[in-house]
């Protein structure tokens, strides 16, 4: 009788997931403020991410008429290393809308959008 020799070979694959950061939090102005007297504002948002990986952020700016439509939107800033930006020269009883959005080094990314309304604002 002839012996075989059986060869079993196993491969392992390991697969990665990346996940999206969590969604960007509003910690000032808060969101849907009223009254925001300041002339220059620093907007500050708090952002985490469930793998730890180091997020960047883009913010976008506009006026708000109410009725949907947006005026000046623009983006602030692109890939921003930070959690606060100052904007000045803001507009006496002016609603505004801004958002963050969190992004990862693999491009994975969250988005919010956070409002807020001036008052008179001191000169």
């Amino acid at each position: 009788m002839k012996k075989q020799t059986i060869i079993i070979l196993v491969f392992a694959f390991f697969v990665s997931c990346n996940k999206i950061p969590n969604t960007p939090v509003c910690l000032y102005p808060t969101d849907g403020a009223t009254n925001v007297i300041d002339k220059n504002i620093v907007l500050e948002w708090s952002a985490t991410d469930p793998d730890n990986d180091i997020l960047v952020y883009d913010l976008r700016f506009a006026e708000d008429t109410l009725n949907g439509i947006l005026i000046n939107e623009h983006t602030i800033t692109q890939n921003y290393d930070k959690t606060t930006y100052v904007l000045t020269e803001l507009k006496d009883t002016t609603n505004y809308i801004w958002s963050v959005k969190a992004i990862d080094p693999k491009g994975n990314s969250s988005m919010k959008m956070f409002s807020f309304k001036t008052g008179f604002i001191e000169r």
